[in-house]
């Protein structure tokens, strides 16, 4: 299978379709670009408030010649600059956003005459350049940079002879600490090339692509995965496809290098026999190797993957329909948490493409390039530049109704309309659905693991029997709490724990009608509430489980113990829950000889599950694990 990566500059393709926007994430549109137009792929911070890309673009009246040129976007006040002034490709920004690593023949710091070229670094702060390379004799040139979180290293390609260490001008990779460079690659016979290097954030690791035998493993020219350890200046080759039938490359770091994703039609490791353009991860301590792009029917094609910071979050692009969200078998950006072994869709296109995703290092958000007209804004489907936020860890918190909110996140972080101390979170007032209901609303796009209270507050003058709405909404799910009037949100905290299940244990038999069961058991954080409704939940983003088990005060209660025995949603219900003497609470629920052939197949499913007793609810989001036998285990 050949194994295809999109680089570079993009072109402009024409498309008829028009692309519908996904539900769960916020996407912004951030170039419009006129059918001449072009774009490189996006560079993202490391807190995802700061990309870098180069265009022929006029944003902001800054470019009003065309000229390819260099441009930094701040997300939160959408606003532009332009670094450079006689043209500037391939930019890549440090994790702190104060650095910009770019290609340029100019003479922006007054060594480059010859006008080849070179790379520079531009600082945002003191706003001034400097050139890392130099090619006195004007016969090679250097490109790709790649800049580290702080700034101080960049690694690049170049067929220049720097330092006299390339005589050959082959394709080489080199390191630049503050403008010192070192090749990290060197074949003097000229038997092969080395390409696409990148580096972790902290400087220590960078990884690239050879077809020259660098360390005598490669004697057949394959393309291999390097990696380069910066501080003892050793080389390793990571990949050895001794068959000669596959490729490695297109690789990307988490921040302190311990976790590697790459692309490789190779079967490293015995993991891809079919030669698929498998996406790979690498823990390089251990110099293991998973394939993340699989189900139990075999491995799937990804392409340009990306990691973050602590390398929980890998994005890539993929046309295979692994989350029953891409029926036209698109090629979409897929996000992999490596925490639970999930994937989320973070766009939903028909008839266009997305391409080249970058996380930031927090993992909060995604930068890509697409010519998907997701905002309204590119109806004449020229490749633009997007960014999105992680749908999984994007928060929300809406009310509707005279009453004002205040959420306070497992760290203590509170945020209400007087003010706000979670980091990136908004607060919102207005009537959006015009229907003259006051609303309220709250986004948290870095949603952490833990409980969040909800405190509701009536607005002057409201009457204890004004009609509210109260809900909560993560991985896709929205969660109705138990409000309908003014007086209900008195004095209650709303309790919503993510991902706050213990102990946790569930397997289904997804069978249709006698033989079908499903069992869920936890431990809960907190007693049960001793008022309002109990609802379970399952939901693998396209089909929803509810289980509707009534009111927790008409449980049998017996000592510590409440039971429930009926028959619910179609199946013979039993649950129970038990209060315990340290403040939590055990629950078990079992459904059997109803209809759960909708989560039957061959591959795995990530499911979300939600616990609702009164006040208090409790989501978790993991990889349900498909057996021979076709059940479903959650691991």
């Amino acid at each position: 299978m050949r194994l295809s990566m999109l680089r570079g500059w993009a072109g402009v393709a024409a498309v008829a379709l028009v692309a519908a926007r996904p539900v769960s994430s916020e996407i912004i549109q951030v170039t419009n670009l006129p059918p001449t137009g072009f774009v490189s792929t996006p560079s993202i911070s490391q807190d995802g408030n700061v990309l870098t890309f180069g265009s022929n673009g006029n944003f902001g009246g800054l470019n009003p010649t065309g000229f390819p040129n260099v441009f930094v976007y701040e997300v939160t006040s959408g606003t532009f600059t332009r670094i450079t002034a006689d043209g500037g490709f391939d930019p890549t920004i440090s994790g702190n956003g104060r650095y910009v690593a770019f290609t340029s023949s100019a003479d922006y710091a007054h060594r480059n005459l010859d006008g080849s070229d070179e790379i520079f670094r531009y600082d945002r702060v003191r706003k001034r350049y400097m050139q890392f390379t130099r090619d006195k004799n004007g016969d090679g040139s250097s490109e790709l940079p790649v800049i580290d979180g702080d700034g101080r290293k960049v690694v690049f390609e170049t067929t220049s002879n720097i330092r006299n260490r390339n005589a050959d001008f082959s394709p080489e990779v080199y390191v630049s600490n503050r403008g010192a460079s070192s090749p990290m690659s060197r074949d003097p016979n000229g038997d092969g090339e080395s390409h696409y290097p990148a580096i972790s954030a902290d400087g220590t690791f960078v990884a690239f692509e050879t077809s020259s035998d660098l360390t005598g493993r490669n004697e057949d020219f394959s393309q291999e995965l390097m990696i380069y350890d910066v501080k003892q200046r050793l080389l390793s080759q990571a990949t050895n496809d001794v068959e000669g039938f596959g490729s490695s490359g297109s690789a990307a770091l988490s921040g302190d290098g311990k976790f590697i994703a790459f692309i490789s039609s190779s079967n490293i490791a015995g993991l891809n026999p079919d030669g698929a353009g498998a996406v790979y991860l690498m823990n390089r301590a251990r110099r293991d190797f998973s394939v993340l792009t699989t189900t139990p029917d075999g491995v799937f094609d990804g392409d340009t993957p990306t990691v973050n910071g602590d390398g929980r979050w890998i994005a890539f692009v993929s046309a295979f329909n692994v989350t029953n969200g891409n029926p036209d078998y698109s090629s979409e950006i897929l996000l992999y948490d490596r925490t639970p072994k999930t994937f989320t869709q973070l766009t939903a296109s028909a008839g266009c493409f997305n391409s080249n995703p970058k996380i930031s290092g927090d993992g909060t958000r995604i930068a890509f390039l697409s010519n998907c007209d997701y905002t309204g804004g590119n109806a004449d489907k020229s490749i633009e530049v997007f960014v999105a936020d992680n749908p999984a860890l994007n928060l929300a918190v809406d009310s509707e109704g005279p009453i004002g909110l205040t959420v306070t996140d497992p760290n203590g972080g509170i945020i209400s309309a007087a003010g706000n101390t979670i980091p990136r979170a908004a607060y919102t007032q207005g009537d959006f659905d015009d229907d003259s209901q006051p609303e309220d609303r709250v986004r948290i796009p870095q949603a952490v693991d833990g409980m969040y209270h909800v405190h509701a507050l009536a607005d002057a003058g409201a009457a204890p029997t004004d009609p509210v709405t109260l809900t909560v909404s993560l991985n896709g799910m929205t969660v109705p709490l138990p409000v309908a009037t003014v007086a209900d949100v008195s004095g209650i905290d709303f309790a919503f724990g993510n991902q706050s299940f213990k102990q946790r244990m569930s397997r289904m038999t997804p069978l249709g009608g006698i033989g079908s069961v499903a069992v869920l058991t936890a431990r809960l954080p907190h007693l049960p509430a001793a008022t309002g409704p109990v609802r379970v939940r399952f939901f693998d983003g396209i089909n929803e489980l509810p289980f509707d088990l009534g009111r927790i005060e008409n449980f049998v209660h017996s000592n510590a113990n409440l039971t429930f025995f009926n028959t619910v949603s179609g199946f013979i219900t039993t649950c129970r829950i038990t209060k315990r003497a340290n403040g939590t609470s055990s629950f078990k629920l079992t459904v059997q000889h109803g209809n759960l052939s909708m989560f039957a197949g061959t591959s795995d499913v990530s499911m979300t599950i939600l616990v609702q007793i009164g006040s208090d609810a409790d989501m978790y989001r993991w990889r349900f694990k498909r057996l021979l036998n076709g059940n479903l285990v959650l691991r």
